[in-house]
């Protein structure tokens, strides 16, 4: 469903990505990849090439890692193994350097009580419900979806459908706020609408391809404008 920009009506419930939407994380799962790549002997990674692969779940930042590897150097037998590495080490580093967004913090605050609020992501729940839970942002939403089940996670729709029964909405009047091509294959997919956080971790390449090819009603540089939108729609009396 998509509204033009003088029919926006206000969504009935929100759902936010993390990982580049409310914190930023990308040093943070750099160095857990690297630490893992050091585990086998093999160099670094700069970190937006590791950025590039996040956004689809661990087991498959951890496959496309592990294709990165040196020419003729030993590959591991098991990417459960190598998944298995990862999680002890993103568990070690996951709060180091991980921040949340400026203006997240005061967005979150605006809107609570005003709107009904949920995360959704692909990172494992547990890493997850910790950093909401570090960040101190974990008493915004009552429900979290990891992306442990490969029966939920994005771009699979069923989460989605899940957390709108649970804030007791209806999926087409549900709005995923996230800042990749992967949130917006979801929202399309699953029928809700979609805000594009311009702020996170997409580059110039996949901005281009998320405006154009998925036309996403909200588009925010910055938190306090995605804020402004969304309480204004509150404001605005109903057309028709």
């Amino acid at each position: 469903m998509r509204y033009e920009l003088d029919e926006l009506k206000a969504p009935a419930g929100l759902i936010f990505d993390l990982d580049g939407t409310l914190v930023d994380s990308r040093r943070d799962l750099a160095q857990a990849v690297n630490r893992m790549r050091d585990d086998y002997g093999w160099d670094s990674l700069d970190l937006d090439r590791v950025v590039g692969m996040v956004g689809e779940g661990t087991r498959v930042l951890v496959a496309q890692v592990l294709r990165a590897h040196p020419s003729g150097e030993a590959v591991p037998e098991s990417v459960d193994e190598a998944v298995e590495r990862f999680f002890r080490h993103y568990d070690d580093v996951c709060l180091d350097t991980t921040e949340v967004y400026h203006g997240i913090e005061e967005m979150l605050n605006q809107l609570d009580g005003i709107y009904p609020m949920a995360v959704f992501t692909n990172k494992p729940e547990r890493f997850a419900r910790k950093i909401l839970e570090g960040l101190e942002l974990d008493s915004h939403f009552p429900r979290l979806l990891g992306g442990d089940d490969d029966e939920t996670r994005k771009p699979a729709t069923p989460g989605v459908r899940l957390l709108a029964e649970h804030m007791e909405v209806p999926v087409a009047q549900t709005m995923l706020v996230g800042d990749s091509s992967v949130d917006a294959a979801t929202a399309r997919a699953s029928g809700c609408r979609f805000a594009f956080a311009e702020w996170g971790f997409a580059d110039y390449d996949e901005r281009i391809e998320v405006r154009n090819r998925y036309r996403p009603e909200i588009k925010a540089a910055n938190p306090t404008q995605l804020a402004r939108r969304l309480l204004d729609l509150k404001d605005e009396p109903p057309t028709g």
